[in-house]
């Protein structure tokens, strides 16, 4: 196994048990008193993207490979906290790793891999809280590989943009995005 995967690993297992922990306490201080702040999140989220773009443009980020356990930590603070209304998961965790001086590619590619086990663990533990619904193998393996296309695919969509424009004009772009509902 070569040092970026074997990085990757450990920065997976590391990241996903912080956000268990943060986006946890998250869920447990209750959503409906975080929803009504939902709109402002959704803003701070556009002026981080926005301040992404600005350090890329001058010249900020690209250069480091191996992730360590300081950006594991940073990341899973990040994705933990996404568990609030109007918060991009993926927009703060790449956001989190480009101030991490990581190349949009890897960013990306490491924001979604972090997805998997964070959407799986976050489903797992809402059903061991309130419940299993009344629903299929069939209908919830649907859901699971479906999300899973449409994920990839989406991150296809994105890892495409980063190679073709460059990466503030795609942070821009995504902040310009996230305020759309501070304008409804």
């Amino acid at each position: 196994m070569d040092a970026w995967r074997e990085g990757c690993l450990g920065f997976l297992v590391v990241a996903t048990l912080v956000t268990g922990v943060v986006g946890g306490g998250v869920y447990a201080l209750g959503f409906d008193v975080l929803s009504s702040s939902q709109r402002l999140l959704s803003g701070v989220t556009g002026l981080a993207l926005v301040f992404t773009g600005v350090l890329d443009f001058y010249g900020s980020g690209g250069g480091r490979r191996i992730p360590d356990w300081s950006d594991s930590v940073l990341f899973g603070v990040l994705q933990g906290l996404a568990a609030l209304p109007g918060i991009s998961r993926s927009g703060s965790t790449v956001f989190g790793l480009l101030l991490r001086d990581f190349e949009a590619s890897r960013a990306f590619h490491l924001s979604f891999l972090a997805s998997i086990p964070a959407v799986l663990g976050a489903n797992l533990g809402l059903q061991l809280l309130e419940g299993f619904p009344d629903v299929s193998i069939l209908s919830a393996s649907a859901g699971v590989i479906s999300s899973f296309v449409a994920g990839y695919a989406s991150i296809d969509v994105l890892l495409d943009a980063a190679e073709r424009f460059p990466m503030y004009v795609v942070a821009f772009a995504l902040g310009a995005l996230a305020f759309l509902p501070l304008l409804v």
